[in-house]
């Protein structure tokens, strides 16, 4: 029997002849994979001789994209730039003033392509590095794999306090799972667990500094933790991470942050959280369940109904792009905090 004709689960019979698939990596897994893509492009022809593909691709690949400034750091702006010379990404940052001419002059922070390179020099020296230094071994990131760029998280100690660490996550190949390493934005280098690095092995984490020295991390890591939300203090083991909150088997993930904010995920759906102000026990957010509900800086908590499609931000307001009865609407929610 096929694949394709292998009935679905009931709820009479959760037998599931698919969920051998699961091993993504097995060399039978990935045998079935190619046999489908090949004769998925027998019956619809190959996508790249198409001229449509052609043209999505120059765009994809040109010049004259704008770079989307994804952080401004000590006065730095954060750009992940992706063309047909930097296919992985380079991570890279500059000053306003060089951000605004037609051709910015680019200092780069991180390379993908140097990191996903078959060699182990180019695969394991980072940026910043001293000329000659040797390749530092990473039980997480071996060599000659196909490193996706998968963001950053902010170590943010408040207003006037020098940015200088963030948590890079990435996955082999875009996989859902992510290896995250902390990284040094003076340096341009990632630090290494032997001076005190936090480095996550690969697994479908969530993770948020506390502090200078804690991560709060979610997540299934092998024997290392069983779930839930654990902090994690800097040179300890991670299996010797102290578990601050866990939700229920049925839940779909468990996760929080920095500003006290702590989270269920009831179903792929809805959730519930639960905030901390100060010395003051926790207490649920009374939201429906379909709520979203996000940190916005050092400010409060903002909520959002399932309704809303996207949002952006501006200096002084927060700009909502909602749907009310099927009709697109945009509303502007203005912020009383100085």
């Amino acid at each position: 029997m096929s694949m394709a004709d292998a009935a679905l689960p009931t709820l009479e019979d959760l037998t599931d002849p698919r969920e051998w698939l699961e091993e993504v990596e097995g060399d039978k897994q990935i045998g079935w994979v190619k046999e489908q893509n090949a004769d998925a492009v027998a019956r619809i022809g190959e996508p790249s001789d198409k001229p449509l593909y052609g043209r999505l691709l120059e765009i994809m690949e040109s010049d004259e994209k704008i770079p989307y400034i994804g952080r401004v750091l000590n006065g730095l702006y954060y750009n992940f730039w992706q063309d047909e010379t930097h296919v992985q990404g380079i991570w890279r940052r500059c000053t306003l003033d060089e951000y605004r001419k037609a051709e910015p002059e680019w200092e780069l922070v991180l390379d993908l392509d140097a990191l996903s390179a078959e060699s182990g020099t180019a695969a394991c020296v980072w940026v910043g590095a001293p000329a000659g230094a040797a390749p530092e071994a990473s039980p997480t990131l071996p060599v000659g794999v196909s490193w996706v760029w998968g963001g950053s998280t902010l170590l943010d100690e408040g207003p006037g306090v020098r940015k200088d660490r963030v948590m890079v996550s990435l996955s082999r190949g875009g996989a859902d799972a992510k290896v995250s390493r902390e990284f040094d934005l003076d340096a341009k280098e990632f630090v290494a667990v032997s001076d005190g690095g936090f480095e996550l092995p690969e697994a479908k984490s969530q993770l948020s500094y506390k502090d200078r020295d804690t991560l709060l991390v979610g997540g299934v890591f092998g024997d290392a933790r069983e779930g839930g939300l654990a902090a994690w203090r800097r040179g300890t083991p991670l299996a010797e991470a102290t578990k601050v909150y866990e939700g229920e088997q049925s839940d779909v993930s468990v996760g929080g942050f920095a500003y006290e904010l702590r989270y269920r995920s009831l179903t792929f759906y809805t959730s519930s959280y639960e905030l901390k102000v100060g010395e003051a026990a926790w207490a649920p957010i009374p939201i429906p369940a379909d709520a979203n509900v996000g940190a916005a800086a050092d400010g409060p908590a903002r909520t959002f109904a399932d309704q809303l499609l996207a949002s952006t931000e501006t200096k002084n307001y927060l700009v909502l792009s909602c749907l009310d009865n099927v009709v697109t609407e945009c509303r502007f929610w203005r912020s009383l905090m100085p």
